[in-house]
């Protein structure tokens, strides 16, 4: 069994919507973009008891507090087993399909405060064509095997504390005919704690202390010193793992941020192994880049379906494309059409390059060949007043262009569907064009910039000979030397423009000579670069 759809309608501050989910499904997006809202949203669905729905639907889960609140989570493949589980609830002429809803009404009126709508509640949670109106039942919901994993979880309450991961799995433990052993030990424990001099002493000391502190004395005989076995009924409650370390032990909860990570995401795999579906909301906190990557694999090629929610490239890049959900500032899920990868993941390697994955989440996207032309767009850009950034516009570098391709491919029309800007080089119009699917002649119409022949004769241009030579020979990079010898002449006078624009288009000198530029460009110096200008400022309108 798996989850295929996840829908809302009304829900917090998302557009209504819906998820087609294929495999697993990974969550990407700027913060208080709404990823958390839907893993929350299939949590309600799946997880959580009829009361513990009912105290958390609140306020702020309604866009309209007027109108009702939806979500719906729809279930497939369902096994014999599943289907023993769901007689009434499969949906006639669907095959092995079951959908879950959760409806919420405030039932508001004009004069009702926040919290006398938070006592008119209604919440009703239901199988949808089902032929009743009953929720799941416990058993249902151990059958669909939904587990959750917050982004605020404590790692050293769960390797540690009470209620913790550890803890719930040493409780859950068969001990068997050990059990009897194990209780008796115990027993000796208490006797001998109980019996110690120096803990009669101190806690006469403790009931003393507290007597001066609490409203009613404490007498000597009410304190004991307990362990947590006595009190929660555990033989094994209270103790925790360490690993040998030398000639010591290291607790897990003693361990680095990184290791205590990995740690607890190896405990949740242990204690959740009944679990079908575990959705993770930011499985990378804490973990090393290629820890992220490690645990991205695990999820990829573990047994069950993964719903996560991530900010980590590392674990995103791992994932198949396929899978992936982006949450743009509009709050909007975007994906991939099914059939954007149809001959299969070879292809979808191809295409699923590293520098495309963190520019999912932009509002536009601004393609340029290589570094030294996102140097020089993004310093003109600052010097305008132009924060791009601010205003949604990613500078996606190509390692070329002849990767525009592939990047078009997944994040144009065809993928992602975003809005896709770019500047190359003349010699790459017809390139681009077929890419895009116009002729070369109206390509500049399709939102690119053609510089002829490139972006270096551009600013050579615009700053002129003399501007240009100035900034070169004062960059830590470069010597006079070096550029009359690539120039061709005995002197620096004799250096032309034509010179220039060859010296700092050469490949191997671009992204020196593009940060000696900008090193000392200003705004008068800018502003003469008036196409680049014009587009930039189009582009981020």
């Amino acid at each position: 069994m798996r989850i295929v759809k996840i829908a809302w309608e009304n829900y917090r501050r998302l557009p209504d919507g819906e998820i087609h989910v294929r495999n697993h499904m990974v969550l990407v997006g700027p913060n208080d973009s709404g990823k958390s809202s839907v893993l929350r949203a299939v949590h309600m669905c799946l997880g959580m008891t009829r009361a513990q729905l009912l105290s958390a639907v609140n306020l702020r889960d309604f866009t309209d507090s007027t109108k009702p609140l939806r979500l719906e989570v729809e279930l497939y493949d369902l096994e014999s087993d599943d289907l023993a589980a769901f007689p009434d609830e499969v949906i006639v002429g669907v095959s092995n399909t079951i959908k879950i809803a959760v409806e919420a009404d405030l039932n508001l009126d004009d004069s009702a405060s926040d919290d006398d709508a938070e006592e008119s509640k209604e919440v009703r949670r239901f199988f949808i064509d089902a032929g009743h109106s009953r929720g799941p039942s416990r058993a249902q919901f151990d059958a669909i095997g939904w587990a959750y994993v917050a982004a605020a979880r404590s790692l050293v309450r769960e390797l540690a504390g009470a209620g913790g991961t550890m803890q719930e799995l040493l409780s859950n433990l068969d001990l068997g005919s050990d059990s009897t052993v194990i209780e008796r030990a115990a027993g000796q424990l208490r006797e001998a704690v109980q019996g110690a001099a120096a803990i009669s002493a101190f806690g006469a000391e403790l009931a003393t202390t507290l007597s001066d502190a609490l409203p009613n004395p404490v007498n000597t005989d009410q304190v004991r010193i307990s362990t947590a076995a006595d009190l929660v009924g555990s033989p094994l409650a209270g103790m925790t793992v360490a690993i040998q370390d030398g000639d010591h032990l290291a607790p897990l909860a003693e361990q680095s941020d990184g290791v205590r990570a990995l740690s607890v995401l190896a405990l949740l795999a242990m204690s959740q192994r009944a679990a079908r579906i575990v959705g993770v909301d930011e499985p990378e906190t804490h973990l090393h880049t290629s820890a992220q990557r490690a645990v991205a694999r695990s999820f990829r090629k573990g047994n069950g379906q993964r719903l996560v929610v991530s900010h980590s490239a590392a674990l995103v890049g791992q994932m198949d494309p396929q899978d992936i959900v982006a949450f743009g500032a509009d709050r909007r899920p975007r994906q991939l059409p099914s059939d954007a990868f149809a001959t299969g993941g070879a292809q979808a390697a191809k295409y699923w390059i590293p520098s495309i994955i963190d520019s999912l989440t932009a509002r536009r996207l601004l393609f340029v060949e290589g570094p030294s032309d996102r140097i020089i767009c993004e310093t003109v850009a600052d010097l305008i007043g132009l924060s791009l950034d601010r205003v949604g516009v990613a500078v996606i570098e190509l390692g070329g262009g002849s990767s525009f391709g592939p990047a078009y491919r997944v994040l144009g029309p065809k993928g992602f569907n975003l809005p896709i800007y770019g500047i190359t080089d003349e010699d790459k119009r017809d390139e681009w064009a077929k890419v895009i699917g116009s002729t070369p002649e109206a390509l500049e119409a399709g939102g690119i910039l053609v510089c002829n022949p490139d972006l270096e004769a551009m600013y050579v241009k615009a700053l002129g000979r003399d501007k240009l030579l100035d900034q070169l020979v004062k960059s830590p990079d470069f010597h006079a030397d070096a550029i009359m010898a690539a120039c061709g002449v005995q002197s620096l006078d004799h250096v032309s423009e034509e010179g220039l624009v060859s010296f700092c288009g050469h490949k191997k000198r671009k992204v020196q000579a593009a940060a000696a530029i900008t090193a000392g460009l200003t705004l008068s110096d800018a502003e003469s670069m008036t196409e680049l200008c014009a587009y930039l400022r189009w582009v981020a309108s």
